[in-house]
């Protein structure tokens, strides 16, 4: 097998695993069903961008002009897509997002209007996957510095490792127009990622929420029949009548303890029961707990952050941070909430 089969081979692979991971990613029940989407919609334009281009440099099928244009359509679509994949983390794109993809829809437009004979500048349609990304990418890092729940961190790191494929992608393609007189390295694009698509499953296939269920390798099934039979009722209870949430600092080892098991059986559980695990679990308990302390007229000589203390957290600005996240509001515009200013009176 000389350089050039071995880059077949691999580009094949590739596009392989993408449609693969497509295919799962869709028919799996997830956290935030919106990232997910965008995340198989980047998966299949990368996947199905290699094919088109393994195929006709492979000489397997002939160079059509309909897949130039289909290769110009995906790679307009790519950053936007990227752009608002990684909004998604932060917040739900605005109904005027379909602009992003204007570019695409004109160049198909004006395709078809000069009968197929435009041309899509090749340095253009390149500059502009990269500033796409280049702004992805700036995005990501703002949002990265911001606290985020343990399923949004999931998706945070699958979106990091997509931005480094399609950067790797965007080089690969420099080099190819570059040095495109090399035959070889017209397989070049595919073929590297390729071998970031193998990246990418090794580090999340396994461990992904993404693929929640298709792997128990972690679980043993003394864990696992514990899970199905755990009397989470009544273990709910303890934590809520002993109040075991208003520790400060509390960790799962430490829970756990109390409940008479061990750290890994109760993340099991946990994980079952609560999207956010235990840290969505036990803050959950604690912002109900203040909400009742905030209306309660025995505790109105405490500050907020008296409450906050009260209620198991260490500081004001993360019992703010979760209490907006789970009401909406702040405490205090909870505590003043004509609802509840009247309920004792």
């Amino acid at each position: 097998m000389n350089l050039y089969h071995f880059f077949l081979f691999l580009s094949l692979m590739g596009v392989f695993h993408g449609l693969l991971m497509t295919f799962l990613i869709l028919f799996k029940k997830q956290h935030n069903r919106l990232i997910s989407l965008y995340i198989a919609a980047l998966l299949f334009i990368g996947s199905f961008g290699m094919l088109i281009i393994t195929l006709p440099n492979a000489g397997l099928i002939p160079q059509y002009g309909w897949i130039e244009v289909l290769e110009n359509v995906l790679g307009l679509s790519i950053g936007p897509l990227l752009y608002l994949a990684v909004k998604c983390l932060n917040s739900k794109p605005g109904p005027y997002s379909i602009l992003h993809f204007a570019p695409a829809l004109a160049y198909l437009l004006i395709y078809f209007i000069s009968g197929g004979n435009f041309r899509l500048p090749i340095l253009l349609l390149m500059f502009f996957v990269q500033s796409y990304t280049l702004v992805a990418v700036v995005q990501y890092l703002k949002i990265r510095k911001s606290k985020r729940s343990a399923a949004m961190k999931k998706y945070q790191r699958w979106l990091g490792l997509l931005l480094v494929f399609f950067f790797i992608m965007g080089i690969s393609q420099w080099v190819r127009f570059s040095f495109s007189h090399y035959q070889t390295l017209n397989l070049i694009i595919p073929s590297t990622a390729s071998l970031h698509l193998y990246i990418i499953v090794m580090l999340e296939f396994n461990q992904s929420f993404l693929f929640k269920n298709l792997s128990k390798t972690n679980r043993t099934l003394n864990d696992y029949l514990y899970v199905k039979n755990s009397a989470w009722p009544a273990l709910h209870q303890k934590v809520i009548d002993h109040q075991l949430y208003k520790k400060e600092g509390l960790t799962v080892h430490e829970l756990a303890h109390h409940l008479e098991m061990t750290a890994h059986q109760l993340s099991s559980i946990l994980n079952q029961k609560i999207a956010g695990g235990f840290s969505t679990y036990i803050n959950g308990l604690r912002i109900e707990f203040a909400k009742t302390l905030l209306i309660d007229p025995d505790y109105q000589h405490l500050s907020i952050e008296g409450i906050a203390k009260e209620s198991g957290f260490q500081s004001r600005s993360s019992f703010y941070r979760f209490f907006k996240q789970e009401c909406q509001m702040t405490p205090s515009a909870f505590k003043t909430c004509p609802e509840f200013e009247n309920k004792d009176s």
